[in-house]
């Protein structure tokens, strides 16, 4: 997929706002993985998956009670979504050329040889600059330091959870760290 631009990254690491940037100033279709979450899951419900079924069973408090943050990525639904990205970015015309961001694109695209690796980029904030970015679009403060959403957050930065973009990527491309010891 040579027509695709891949930003990939954790939540508040500023993919969205690169993406759109880039696709003003170029004329670029915009994919925002985050705009087909409820596509995904009908998806994901109509598929049998396990992990769909039990998080539309559980209540919302039941939800930010999750155990563990494996657990709550796995009823997000974030490694089967990266199978829907890719479905859905082939299923586009190729023209214009796509940027396609989102926190559940699939750095083991590039492994793969299905995203080019001289057009994909992962963007993973420290701890500091993540909590300030969510900050600015008035995350509330007890979203920030408990329960579901901040378990999901330690999550996208913990490779015990899976979501460890060098794995995923099988070192087919550099890691490149800007502002070491920061965070």
């Amino acid at each position: 997929m040579r027509h695709v631009l891949w930003i990939g990254g954790a939540p508040g690491s500023g993919k969205s706002t690169v993406a759109k940037l880039l696709a003003r100033r170029h004329g670029l279709r915009l994919y925002a993985a985050d705009t087909q979450t409820w596509a995904h899951r009908d998806r994901a419900l109509a598929a049998g998956n396990a992990a769909a079924q039990r998080w539309e069973s559980l209540t919302p408090a039941e939800r930010t009670r999750c155990s563990t943050p494996a657990e709550l990525l796995a009823m997000s639904l974030h490694h089967e979504r990266g199978s829907m990205v890719v479905d859905d970015l082939r299923a586009l015309p190729q023209s214009p050329q796509i940027v396609a961001e989102g926190s559940t694109l699939p750095a083991w695209a590039v492994a793969r040889g299905i995203a080019a690796r001289s057009q994909a980029v992962w963007l993973i904030p420290t701890a500091a600059f993540q909590h300030a970015q969510l900050a600015a679009r008035s995350t509330p403060l007890e979203v920030l330091r408990s329960g579901h959403d901040a378990k999901w957050l330690r999550c996208q930065r913990d490779p015990a959870c899976g979501v460890d973009v060098r794995r995923w990527s099988a070192g087919t491309w550099p890691a490149r760290h800007l502002w070491p010891g920061r965070g």
